[in-house]
This record gives C-alpha cells, sequence and structure tokens, in this order.
C-alpha cells in the first residue's frame, strides 16, 4: 500500500528531471542563435510552468513557487499560452494559490499573489473559450445551421416551407 502512494510522487520527480534537459535544450539554442531569445523563452517559460505543477503535485511548495516565476519575468506573455495540457502558467500559479491558502501557507501564497500582481491583467483573463457569451451574441452560425440551432424543428426557410427539412413540403 505505501509503495503504491509513493510511486506517484517518483514519477512526479522522473517527470521533473525529465523537463531539466529541456530547459536546458533552450538556453543550449539561445548561444548557438542569440535570434531565437524570444522562442526559446516562451517554450522554457511553458517547461519552467510544468515543473512548478509537479512540484505542486508533489507537494514540494516551495520549489514550485519558485519554478512558478524562474522564467516569466523574461517571458510574461508566455503566462497566459496553453500548454500541451491545456494549463497555462497561470492555471498553474491559481491552483498553486489555492493549495496555499488551503494549507494556511501564508507566506508562499503572498510570494504567488506578488507575482500575479506584476502581471498585465489580461494575462489572467480566462481563455476565450471559458468566457461567457455576451448576451447579444447568442446566435450566430453555431455547428454550420443558419440560426444557430442543432436538430429539432429550425422554423420556415426562405421558400416559405413551415419547419423540418427545408427541401419537403409540408405534408398534407
Amino acid at each position: 500500500m505505501a509503495d503504491s502512494i509513493r510511486r506517484p510522487a517518483r514519477a512526479s520527480q522522473r517527470s521533473a528531471r525529465g523537463l531539466r534537459p529541456r530547459v536546458a535544450h533552450y538556453e543550449r539554442s539561445i548561444e548557438a542563435n542569440p535570434d531565437s531569445r524570444a522562442t526559446a523563452d516562451h517554450y522554457a517559460a511553458l517547461a519552467i510552468a510544468g515543473r512548478a505543477r509537479i512540484a505542486l503535485e508533489s507537494k514540494d511548495y516551495e520549489r514550485a513557487v519558485n519554478e512558478c516565476w524562474h522564467r516569466l519575468h523574461a517571458k510574461p506573455e508566455a503566462a497566459a499560452t496553453l500548454d500541451g495540457l491545456n494549463l497555462s502558467p497561470v492555471d498553474t500559479a491559481k491552483m498553486l494559490l489555492a493549495r496555499l491558502k488551503a494549507e494556511k501557507r501564508d507566506d508562499l501564497a503572498a510570494k504567488v499573489e506578488a507575482g500575479l500582481a506584476q502581471l498585465d491583467p489580461v494575462l489572467l483573463e480566462l481563455p476565450a473559450y471559458e468566457r461567457e457569451v455576451p448576451a447579444g451574441n447568442q446566435g450566430g452560425n453555431q455547428g454550420g445551421n443558419r440560426g444557430g440551432n442543432r436538430g429539432g424543428n429550425r422554423g420556415g426557410n426562405r421558400a416559405g416551407n413551415p419547419g423540418g427539412n427545408p427541401g419537403r413540403q409540408p405534408s398534407r
């Protein structure tokens, strides 16, 4: 039983070690090609945010806080970029902040809050797909059907047919 509890932590540690060479790869890329700095900093920030998430899952909160902001000062616009798990560094920071508050780790929570406060507020917004649709924008062409309805009685069509399949006349 105890071994099965330790295994996920070991897997997380292996994952974190696996990210170190990737970050070093970006640093070597910058040395070899200084023009790649913007791109390399961007992806290195995402990799380091991934390490922060692994530290968070392993309950290594000090490391998670340090990793969270390690590279974002060099490339703050990467803070809102979604990674392969559909999480951004800001998402990780918010998860970390919630966990720190729940665990009463106010010292570390203050560092995360200070880091979030330094970012442009636009970077803290939800991704477009998670935002509410404005009231006037409910219809539109959703799913390729006119009027945005999916199935059901779609009302009439331009030819004056009362509903159903627009190519059929109503049954008599």
